[in-house]
């Protein structure tokens, strides 16, 4: 991407306070500089693309697809994140929108940009297409190695395709790169479950409620996984905490 250096002196310092707003996640901030750098900078396709970003963030995807749309229209088109933001936005106001011709543009512009193929990978996961995502998913881990995110979608797609075991060495290497995410711990209990290894299924879903305490389908699992291992009382009292939730 673009990040049209040398800025103008009066641009420069706004640009310069806005890197910090944007690592900490003050959207408002972001937004409200992007636009400040706007009236001196109108053809700054990048702040578009960030200001994108923020809105994105905020949960905002009307604004977001805006501001992409904008970065595009300056560049000509040519500017691969902002197809990916775009289709984001519009995967924000509608789970099911047909964003794959954004992607393909995406990757055509930009074919080193990792995060396209992740983003294709996880529509087609959506449509069933867990080859089409594998595809995706081997050609992301070339460019961005040692991605939590593409080992955790390279294992929901073998978990599509019935491999449970290349599922599970996916989602064990994910934690081993980030052991932060906890929707890898939510898959790798599952996984175990349908394996029959209560122990390890068991120790990661304990993990994953720690900080996700409210996920009743998670209460489920846990009951049948004591159902499974005839205790009935075990069974109950997570059956009582998924009627409580849900």
């Amino acid at each position: 991407s673009s990040t049209r250096t040398p800025r103008p002196p009066q641009s420069s310092d706004m640009y310069h306070s806005m890197k910090p707003a944007y690592e900490q996640g003050n959207w408002d901030e972001v937004i409200r500089l992007s636009q400040e750098i706007l009236k001196v900078e109108p053809e700054a396709a990048d702040i578009y693309y960030y200001m994108g970003e923020a809105y994105r963030f905020k949960g905002d995807p009307g604004q977001a697809a805006a501001a992409y749309e904008s970065a595009l229209s300056l560049t000509d088109n040519e500017f691969g994140p902002a197809f990916v933001g775009l289709a984001r936005a519009r995967l924000l106001a509608d789970s099911n929108a047909n964003v794959l011709p954004l992607l393909e543009q995406a990757i055509n512009i930009d074919p080193n940009f990792g995060e396209a193929y992740i983003e294709s990978a996880r529509v087609k996961l959506r449509d069933n297409n867990a080859k089409g995502a594998l595809q995706d998913l081997s050609e992301a881990n070339k460019r961005l190695p040692n991605s939590p995110l593409v080992f955790y979608y390279t294992a929901l797609a073998q978990r599509q395709e019935n491999a449970t075991d290349l599922a599970l060495q996916a989602a064990e290497r994910s934690l081993q790169w980030d052991v932060s995410y906890m929707p890898t711990y939510l898959l790798l209990g599952q996984l175990y479950a349908e394996t029959g290894n209560y122990v390890e299924a068991n120790r990661a879903l304990d993990v994953y409620l720690k900080y996700e305490e409210g996920d009743a389908e998670v209460y489920l699992l846990l009951g049948k996984i004591q159902f499974n291992q005839g205790n009935y009382a075990g069974t109950l009292e997570q059956i009582d905490k998924v009627i409580k939730l849900d």
